[in-house]
């Protein structure tokens, strides 16, 4: 947001309860570190205090939890709201969102970071226009990760990490809402089809000092296709195997990657790759979370389909699915949204 043209004016910041509390001010820690990394000029003690002086957008990075009733207040008093992903803890709350931004005057935005990806979209582009024909089968892994706070390719000590919100489950934590949330976005944007059912696997591999899982997985069915869907933070590397979305059609397949800009197509049963397509920058009024709520609030114009509350509710009823498979043990039916 610093670096849209004319830059922006912060009011401020604030965190919800629970959280890691500074002994000397009772402040939370996380916020104190945002606001000094951000320039923010006040940290109020409730985001209550910040509705009060009515801010054109605000931005909600709270534990998953706070997501439901947090953008419902925001979007009750009108204010435009960028939530970074997942879109909620389940899907009761994202139901509540929507129908908070269905009786507001404001926007609703999910931020996903794979939205920002050239290659995705082409990927999209090239499955829609058929290049692999009626899609079969759609596959996404997150690249390597040990967990939300490796970023650098070092791990914090476990002391620290199981007092983080990602690392319990009561707030919302765990590799599936934090890593499967991707797959099933991206699904739904390339499938364009609801999800029926859900099988959904949690495991704690790397993570014994958390009662969250480190690792899961997806199988989704649609009507005429299936999706595999990987979430984990206990991979140290991701291999050389490209992330996907990986598109098998019943003429092809198509290869994307998280770190390639090439999106690669096969179209014979043992032979080379067909064809490699080098994907375009986004055009630069839209190429990333700040400047897309920009152009929406300038233009008019709708928000890209993937950041929008009708294809996340779509994404988080299968989310939500696979997260009641892992407890149930068995797969369950995606939820209707009538």
């Amino acid at each position: 947001f610093n670096a849209l043209p004319g830059g922006v004016d912060w009011v401020g910041c604030a965190d919800v309860a629970p959280f890691e509390t500074d002994p000397d001010d009772g402040l939370s820690v996380r916020i104190k570190a945002m606001a000094q990394k951000l320039a923010l000029p006040r940290i109020y003690p409730t985001y209550q205090d910040l509705i009060a002086l009515s801010p054109d957008i605000a931005i909600v990075c709270t534990d998953n939890r706070a997501h439901g009733p947090v953008v419902s207040d925001l979007l009750a008093h009108n204010i435009h709201t960028i939530v970074e992903k997942p879109m909620a803890m389940d899907l009761d709350d994202a139901i509540q969102m929507v129908r908070a931004e269905a009786r507001s005057k404001a926007t609703l935005a999910i931020n996903w970071p794979v939205v920002w990806q050239p290659a995705f979209h082409l990927a999209h582009k090239l499955t829609r226009e058929g290049s692999v024909g009626r899609v079969l089968r759609f596959h996404y892994r997150n690249p390597e990760s040990l967990g939300p706070f490796s970023h650098g390719g070092r791990q914090p000590d476990p002391e620290f990490l199981k007092r983080q919100w990602w690392y319990q489950p009561e707030q919302g934590g765990g590799a599936m809402l934090d890593y499967c949330g991707y797959g099933c976005l991206l699904a739904q944007w390339f499938l364009h089809k609801p999800g029926l059912s859900a099988y959904g696997l949690c495991e704690n591999m790397l993570s014994g000092f958390a009662p969250v899982e480190d690792y899961s997985t997806m199988t989704v069915r649609y009507e005429d296709a299936v999706a595999l869907i990987e979430g984990s933070w206990a991979t140290v590397s991701f291999g050389g195997v490209p992330t996907g979305p990986v598109i098998y059609g019943a003429e092809g397949t198509l290869v994307s990657h998280r770190y390639d800009n090439a999106v690669k197509l096969y179209k014979t049963l043992h032979g080379p790759m067909t064809a490699s397509y080098e994907a375009e920058p986004l055009p630069a009024d839209r190429a990333d979370i700040a400047r897309e709520i920009d152009h929406h609030l300038r233009t008019g114009e709708p928000l890209l389909d993937a950041l929008g509350s009708a294809m996340n509710l779509q994404a988080m009823a299968v989310l939500d699915a696979g997260l009641r498979s892992a407890a149930s043990l068995k797969p369950e039916t995606v939820r209707p949204l009538g």
